[in-house]
């Protein structure tokens, strides 16, 4: 992320500000990211399970979308996270 100086932000009137972070989102997106998620020691095949199925339920319906009632779809990102979550517990 850019640090701007006050000046520079003095400079700037509010559509290149929001080109400007539009712009590093952008940029974000396009790194590659990693998340390491750690289980707790002992957890036995049947919690990995369960785990799975709660994630894999919250997925689906955290996909659904309904803008009449004010229901949203997460984002795909957040949504191809827990696939790969749930994906991961079930190896």
């Amino acid at each position: 992320m850019s640090r701007w100086t006050i000046e520079q932000l003095k400079k700037m009137d509010g559509y290149e500000f929001a080109v400007a972070l539009i712009n590093e989102g952008l940029t974000a997106l396009k790194r590659t990211q990693a998340i390491v998620i750690e289980l707790p020691e002992g957890m036995t095949r049947q919690e990995r399970e369960d785990l799975a199925n709660a994630i894999h339920d919250y997925r689906i319906e955290a996909s659904e979308e309904d803008r009449t009632v004010g229901i949203y779809a997460m984002p795909g990102r957040e949504l191809e996270i827990l696939s790969k979550l749930e994906e991961a517990l079930r190896i």
